[in-house]
């Protein structure tokens, strides 16, 4: 076709096929012409592209280069293919979407890096990394200073459909002041407000001051004391005679909730602390992090460690906290009980014990008005292990065809080994495998950015459904 012929092909039909394109030509495609660069980053073409793109899903694969890698020659890989066209499909082809140096991808195994609305999310040792495949945007958010974050509990991405809205969610363990602006500062000046006399503290790791609404609650060896600094009333509360408490383990388990909306000047991006939700019994979190419909979902216990297990609820547009009871074996330690979204409905995942598992039992909320759940036993034949290093696996979701997906949680450290990745049916009971091509599996890559068993674990993260996005935060 002739030049003279193109540039009478009508506008309209001019958007229609460049919404059809993959994202990386568009991204070329802007140097054409003025007219094409103005119609590839207008709202209206870039929410069109979203919706047609949302049609085609892809698989993100992401991993590192190592633990233990020195700082410089840290690697972070993020791969996409297309999701295979046929279940009878036994590989698939990975391509490398973008390569970001010198991150430290946190190795908590509630951690992962998640696809929300065509950004990827992954926790830092240091904070959280927003980025945007392919865009190649990379944001990492700003981190909390240390003295008012002692513990983080979990780090997320959510978003809010009704108000097209991303918001990032911090959990930490100790309270913030109402003003925290999420700027660090060289000094603070300290004033004594009480001193209180013959009181043993208990020594607990698991146990610390918190205040709740003008109280301070403190843990002691022989009970609970509240107080209120302010007018110094203090309270030791009676204590459970021995033989009816043999055990006062996690009296008080504390967790703040902050919040950060990506929007406007990064340079001005903070955390603050959520107001309204006092009346919040007191969790501990213990499972991963998703984000369905608006909804940010995580396992926790409440009021003390394996007592009565919940499904928190952050709604990111309202920034409210919720609660959903659950049977206590939904919620489990870390990875060994994963939430995911099936067929529309939130499910967990449990399976026992936490490697080489040949089974695993499939929990999912079938009301979420009446807290009702279902519970299936999914077996597995014991010989998928044959293709696994270091017998980890992990559940990313689940594919366009319903299938769960189990894939290793690792890179093979000692061999240069294919890279395979498992289906499972639940109503069939079929398992099938599928070799992802191009992940970590040619000896000049590997050379080239150390994987090996020198530099530690690899760790590899699977996030299906991603759709692109041409969006920028």
């Amino acid at each position: 076709m002739k030049r003279k012929e193109i540039d009478h092909i009508p506008l309209d039909l001019t958007v229609e096929i460049l919404t059809r394109l993959p994202a990386k030509s568009l991204l070329r495609f802007k140097c054409v012409s003025k007219l094409w660069s103005s119609i590839i980053q207008s709202q209206g073409f870039i929410d069109s592209f979203y919706s047609i793109s949302s049609t085609r899903p892809r698989s993100i694969v992401a991993f590192t280069n190592g633990l233990f890698a020195k700082d410089e020659d840290k690697r972070f890989f993020i791969f996409s293919s297309s999701q295979e066209g046929h279940e009878s499909s036994s590989s698939v082809i990975n391509n490398l979407d973008i390569t970001i140096p010198s991150l430290t991808v946190c190795n908590n195994p509630a951690s992962r890096c998640v696809s929300v609305n065509g950004f990827v999310a992954c926790s830092l040792n240091t904070g959280l990394m927003i980025c945007n495949p392919s865009t190649r945007q990379v944001i990492v958010l700003p981190i909390l200073p240390p003295r008012h974050a002692p513990k983080m509990r979990g780090r997320c991405l959510g978003y809010d459909p009704v108000d097209d809205q991303f918001k990032a969610l911090a959990l930490i363990s100790s309270r913030l002041p109402n003003n925290y602006s999420g700027h660090e500062s060289s000094s603070v000046i300290t004033n004594l407000d009480m001193t209180i006399p013959s009181l043993t503290v208990c020594n607990n790791p698991m146990s610390r001051c918190v205040s709740v609404n003008g109280f301070m609650a403190c843990s002691l060896y022989t009970g609970l004391m509240i107080c209120n600094p302010s007018t110094r009333q203090i309270i030791v509360l009676p204590i459970l005679p021995p033989r009816h408490a043999p055990d006062m383990r996690g009296r008080c388990l504390g967790v703040e909730h902050l919040v950060l909306t990506l929007k406007g000047d990064k340079k001005k991006y903070s955390w603050r602390q959520i107001q309204g939700n006092n009346n919040i019994p007191p969790y501990s979190p213990v499972t991963m992090r998703i984000c369905i419909n608006g909804v940010v979902y995580y396992g926790a216990w409440t009021p003390r460690l394996r007592m009565n297990a919940v499904i928190v609820c952050f709604h990111v547009r309202s920034e409210k906290i919720t609660f959903i009871k659950a049977p206590k074996d939904v919620v489990q330690w870390w990875a060994d009980s994963i939430l995911m979204e099936y067929k529309g409905k939130l499910a967990s995942i449990v399976r026992y014990p936490y490697s080489r598992f040949d089974s695993f039992d499939l929990w999912v909320l079938e009301d979420i008005e009446k807290h009702e759940w279902s519970k299936q036993t999914c077996e597995i034949p014991f010989s998928v292990w044959d293709s696994i290093e270091d017998g980890n696996m992990s559940f990313p979701g689940i594919n366009k065809f319903g299938e769960i997906i189990l894939a290793p949680t690792f890179l093979s450290r000692y061999h240069l080994r294919p890279f395979y990745i498992f289906y499972y049916h639940v109503e069939t009971k079929n398992i099938r495998r599928v070799r992802l091509e191009g992940i970590a599996d040619d000896e000049n890559f590997r050379r080239c950015y150390g994987i090996g068993k020198n530099v530690g674990p690899c760790n590899v993260f699977i996030s299906p459904e991603h759709v692109e996005t041409l969006r920028f935060l």
